[in-house]
């Protein structure tokens, strides 16, 4: 008896889901076992769940130890002025610390025990550390809270698509990543260009490129970020703002799978029924995106050619004029507004904008700043430069729906904006736009260039000795 090939299905979908920050874990453990109540009769869904989940009662005991940390904070501060006799300035400025260090244990102690509570209401799935490998073909869900019982998996993400995509031919193909993303840097705990070697590899293998590309994470409508993805998929469903933890609607996007549609109405529709979306009065997906990756590339030429001509206007003695453009632009992420009230409050929100300048990049959205230097400049030369670029941008953004308070400032793709902690060399030779970097290089204030250059001297030096060996 002559056995039959597998006849294609509409689509294969294939995930990497990144639960390992306890604040992701309830949502994204939930989404995994939503696959399962869901599953679609005519699309093959596979994916691994990565999750580094202690104990219930372990998660509490370190959440309440945490939030002690304020009052003990305190308390030190306190005796150590008493009986040291400590300058009021000295003691001043010790309490600060104490209080600013301690106001941020409590408030991840909070999240922490929130992440407990959102644990227990969102599934039942045991706490376990590690991989695992889900396939609703052939494995059946264990109840409506959790998941099959299944083996942790050595496998790499890589290896684990190539597998999924020749065991189950479709028509169309889409890979959704999930997890906490940070633009051209890294997405769901791999560095970005990981991700696009994965998706090339998976293209060599077959010799097809992934039609849809999910990032189910924040800031992943980025310009740098995505043109690495376009050697291995066709479009991408991203955000240039944050996801919060109610996710993308996954029902209806299985159903849609499931009814045949192509990648491009499919794309269209995910950003449909997610970008502004709102719950219980909060927004939770500001902006959403379907991006053709393919063009990208032009995009990326006529960013660098409009470089050229800022760095002309900056050499100029226009630079204020450039200033004004990038401090019109919307940036992303915002700092998240505090939790708590008073002193608290406050070294709350200078503890967030710490954190989102230093450990985030400062991604500021592309039309925005577009429509800054029009507004700044009037010159026949800028104006047909930045026409270019705006013309690459609106042809690259297939679809893009915000919320109405982001109307007007958020286009679909970010770009990297001027921070004080910006690398020149480092951000040139990731995302290969190097006059872009040069320019906003050239805006940081003077201290933060000086420091960058001693930092990027010592570092030449290393590399020196390194190659003398």
């Amino acid at each position: 008896m002559q056995v039959q090939p597998a006849q294609p299905r509409p689509w294969n979908l294939v995930g990497y889901l990144d639960a390992r920050h306890h604040e992701l874990d309830a949502p994204t453990t939930r989404e995994a076992v939503d696959f399962f109540q869901h599953a679609p009769e005519n699309t093959a869904v596979s994916f691994q769940l990565a999750r580094q989940t202690r104990s219930a009662g372990w998660q509490r005991t370190i959440g309440k130890l945490e939030k002690m940390v304020l009052p003990a904070a305190v308390v030190a501060v306190g005796a150590a002025a008493f009986t040291l006799g400590l300058p009021a300035l000295v003691t001043a400025g010790l309490a600060v610390e104490a209080i600013g260090t301690g106001a941020m244990a409590w408030l991840d102690g909070n999240k922490r025990l929130q992440s407990v509570q959102r644990n227990e209401a969102f599934h039942q799935e045991p706490a376990w550390k590690g991989v695992k490998a889900f396939d609703l073909e052939t494995q059946q869900a264990a109840g409506p809270t959790h998941l099959p019982a299944v083996e942790k998996t050595e496998k790499p993400f890589n290896q684990f698509l190539l597998d999924k995509m020749q065991a189950y031919p479709s028509q169309y193909s889409a890979v959704l990543v999930s997890g906490h993303g940070d633009g051209y840097r890294k997405v769901a705990g791999q560095k970005l260009e990981e991700v696009a070697e994965t998706l090339a590899a998976n293209r060599r293998q077959t010799g097809k490129k992934v039609d849809l590309v999910v990032l189910e994470a924040c800031k992943m409508g980025n310009l740098e970020g995505l043109a690495k993805l376009a050697e291995g998929a066709r479009l991408a469903v991203v955000s240039e703002d944050a996801i919060w933890d109610v996710g993308l609607p996954w029902k209806p996007i299985l159903e849609k799978m499931d009814a045949g549609v192509d990648p491009e109405q499919l794309g269209r529709a995910i950003v449909a029924t997610s970008g502004g979306i709102e719950h219980r009065g909060e927004v939770k997906i500001p902006q959403m995106a379907l991006v053709d990756l393919e063009k990208l590339a032009g995009v990326c030429e006529s960013v660098e050619k409009l470089a050229g001509r800022l760095q002309d206007e900056i050499d100029g003695g226009n630079k204020e004029k450039v200033r004004a453009a990038f401090a019109s632009t919307r940036h992303f992420p915002k700092a998240p507004q505090p939790r708590m009230q008073g002193l608290l409050g406050l070294g709350e929100r200078l503890y967030n904008k710490v954190k989102r300048d230093i450990f985030y990049p400062d991604l500021g959205d592309l039309g925005g700043f577009l429509d800054g230097l029009d507004r700044e400049f009037s010159s026949q030369q800028m104006r047909q430069t930045v026409a270019e670029v705006r013309q690459g941008l609106q042809s690259a953004v297939v679809s893009n729906q915000v919320h109405p308070s982001y109307q007007g400032q958020a286009h679909g793709l970010s770009l990297r904006m001027p921070s004080p902690i910006h690398f020149k060399d480092y951000y040139g030779k990731r995302t290969g736009l190097k006059a872009w970097g040069q320019v906003i290089d050239s805006m940081r204030p003077w201290r933060a260039r000086f420091g960058s250059a001693m930092l990027e001297g010592i570092k030449s030096v290393y590399d020196r000795l390194r190659s003398a060996d």
